[in-house]
């Protein structure tokens, strides 16, 4: 390198073609700079070779890197008390956007934006007003999944010795509030007359708090679950879960709207107590007594929530029975699926075939006894590819393609993600084993020179209109086409946005097909 005209040694030239990127990070609410920010670059590495990953923000909330590659960069932000940003990120939680470099190229327009975590807090009593302690406490935020608008876990929190909560770190957004008490029912005979696998699963789930024995059975209540009032006619007592204010279903709860650093400290809650009956059944299988298997009872339009951490839960015995012995009236939705689906591992790390129930129940004020439960076997999806357009157009390999079998009904847990079908060298695809309910029938990869038009089962097209999957289906036909459809244009922003800024969205204009279209709607780019 030359200084004062002078070749100094040992130092080499300087590349002129390094990148560079010259930024702020400002709080999306107040504009105000934010000091001490973390800014990453997750991406090519500089073009000295040495990596660039991270700088602090100055006091004046700006950032720098200098000396990158050409190539596409990901700029997150983290600072405590803040949401993450993202560059091209306009919302809480929104989509954030690549920003590309040629050689040398400089950029010094760059803004993110953060926003502050914002909280609930409130109190908990029960019925007589008295303050209830360690109750656990669960925000949901208003989100989409699956086309749909719905309630997802957002945080938790317990109540202290004064019976009040504080849920923090919240990004802004529509919020309800509710209890999450976890209500599991055990057979003692897996002690008793189980194995040593039944015996592992028992001290597995009973290793916090013991079991209450009624009759054959062991009540557990779970960590956080408000402890049960005294029996009420010879009938367990439980508190339900219950939502902000007072609501037993989630729908009926007061929606909390937060806005950046916002802390709402009014959300109090009372727990109510519920007489319950008892619903005890046995369920079999297509090769016998469904054994040592976890089943739920759903309250019907309620919120289920990832991870089986809160509910109606109950466990089979040695001989396939059950038994639920406090469950309060209502609508219910017995349900269970066992098998290749959800990764479960039986005795000796064999997998069982997948079986599975999905039972409306309805529970009145007597106890139900000897309910029969058949459970399913699993349903396969089946079909072949078909070409529309040029016969002699290369197809590649077709074992490659993905089949995308996708839940339409968003179920929270095994099944949340799709279930990957492949072809053999013919086109002809068979899905793994499925439980009953809806699905759409999509493509991850098209072979390439091919685009994706269509799955049609009797005239439908099951990429857009799920498939009812109630027995096994065999004639889907997957239809591929040389005739590509796109669009393309140019955006011209406002003054005030700058390019990167500015979010294109295209989606169908039959608004019926926006609330069911899976997690990977295929008629909705970005």
């Amino acid at each position: 390198m030359l200084v004062m005209g002078l070749q100094v040694p040992g130092l080499q030239p300087q590349d002129t073609r390094g990148a560079l990127i010259v930024g702020q990070v400002i709080d999306a609410a107040t504009k105000r700079p934010v000091a001490g920010a973390v800014v990453s670059i997750p991406g090519p590495p500089a073009s000295n070779g040495q990596p660039r990953l991270a700088v602090l923000t100055g006091t004046d909330g700006r950032f720098l890197f200098r000396d990158l590659s050409r190539g596409n960069y990901n700029i997150t932000v983290i600072k405590g008390g803040y949401a993450d940003g993202a560059h091209g990120r306009t919302r809480p939680g929104g989509a954030s956007l690549p920003l590309s470099l040629n050689d040398g190229e400089r950029r010094d327009d760059i803004v993110v934006r953060l926003w502050r975590h914002a909280a609930i807090s409130g109190t908990v009593t029960d019925e007589s007003g008295e303050r209830q302690v360690a109750v656990q406490i669960r925000a949901y935020r208003r989100s989409v999944a699956g086309g749909k608008r719905r309630y997802v876990p957002a945080g938790s929190a317990s109540t202290d010795d004064r019976g009040i909560y504080r849920i923090g770190t919240l990004i802004p957004g529509d919020y309800i509030i509710g209890t999450a008490p976890r209500h599991q029912a055990l057979p003692l005979s897996m002690i008793r007359e189980g194995n040593k696998s039944d015996q592992d699963i028992f001290v597995e789930l009973t290793n916090r708090i013991g079991p209450v024995a009624i009759g054959d059975t062991g009540y557990v209540l779970g960590r956080g679950a408000p402890p049960p009032p005294p029996p009420a006619g010879g009938r367990l007592v439980i508190y339900p879960a219950v939502f902000h204010p007072a609501a037993a279903a989630g729908e009926a709860a007061t929606v909390i709207t937060l806005q950046p650093g916002e802390h709402h400290d009014s959300a109090d809650i009372q727990i109510i107590p519920a007489q319950t009956v008892s619903v005890s059944g046995f369920i079999i299988g297509p090769d016998g007594p469904v054994t040592s298997t976890s089943l739920r009872l759903l309250p019907a339009g309620g919120i289920e929530v990832p991870g089986d951490t809160d509910g109606l839960f109950s466990w089979t015995d040695p001989k396939g029975g059950f038994v639920f012995p406090a469950v309060p009236s209502g609508h219910y939705t017995l349900k269970l699926t066992r098998g290749a689906v959800t990764g479960f591992i039986g005795r000796g790390n064999i997998e069982p075939p997948l079986i599975w129930v999905d039972l409306p129940l309805s529970v009145g004020t007597e106890d139900i006894l000897n309910l029969g439960v058949t459970a399913n076997a699993g349903l396969r999806i089946s079909g072949r590819f078909e070409f529309e357009g040029d016969p002699a157009r290369p197809r590649g390999s077709l074992q490659n393609v993905q089949i995308m079998i996708e839940p339409a009904d968003t179920v929270v847990g095994a099944l949340a993600r799709p279930i990957v079908a492949r072809a053999n060298a013919a086109g002809e695809f068979t899905s793994p084993a499925l439980p009953g309910g809806r699905y759409y029938v999509r493509i991850a990869d098209s072979p390439s020179g091919w685009m994706f038009k269509g799955a049609t089962h009797e005239g439908r097209d099951v990429a857009d209109i799920p498939l009812t999957l109630a027995a096994g289906v065999d004639n889907v036909t997957v239809q591929f086409t040389d005739r590509w459809s796109g669009l393309s244009g140019r955006v011209l922003p406002d003054s005030g946005l700058a390019v990167g800024e500015v979010a294109v969205i295209i989606f169908p204009t039959d608004s019926d097909s926006w609330g069911s279209s899976g997690q990977s709607p295929r008629r909705l780019r970005l």
